[in-house]
This record gives structure tokens, C-alpha cells and sequence, in this order.
């Protein structure tokens, strides 16, 4: 049985062979890009919910300085 035959995948990559680069670590680093690709889009997606929580935490915090402001003012109108 050739080396060949026995990893299918060093017929289209016979460089690997030079380089002592096994099957088995060609596909865990492409399993571990893959992980890494998918981690990134759910790091982003993060980053977007993050944003838009504190917008609304911007929003909510203003809104809540106004009604502050208006009822001091109607306190003060009622003594």
C-alpha cells in the first residue's frame, strides 16, 4: 500500500510528504479555522447587541434625567 493510497489527500498535497505534515494535522488545523471563523461571526454578532444595548441605555438614562428635571419642577410649583 503506498503512502499515497493510504491518505487520499497527500495526492493533491504531495508537499506535505517533504514537510512531515500528517493528514491528521492538515484536517485539525482546518477544523480549528473553521472553529476560529464561526467564534468571529458570534464575536461580532456580540459586538452588534452590544451597541444597541448601550444606545438604549443612553436613551433610558436621558429619559430618566428629564423626568427628574420635570418632577423637581412640579414639586417645587406644588409647596
Amino acid at each position: 500500500m503506498s503512502l499515497f493510497s493510504a491518505f487520499p489527500i497527500l495526492r493533491n498535497f504531495p508537499y506535505l510528504i517533504q514537510l512531515g505534515i500528517n493528514e491528521n494535522q492538515l484536517y485539525n488545523w482546518r477544523r480549528r479555522a473553521r472553529l476560529l471563523q464561526d467564534r468571529s461571526a458570534a464575536e461580532e454578532r456580540l459586538l452588534v447587541e452590544i451597541a444597541r444595548l448601550k444606545r438604549q441605555l443612553a436613551e433610558q438614562a436621558e429619559e430618566l434625567a428629564i423626568l427628574k428635571k420635570a418632577a423637581a419642577y412640579f414639586a417645587k410649583s406644588q409647596k
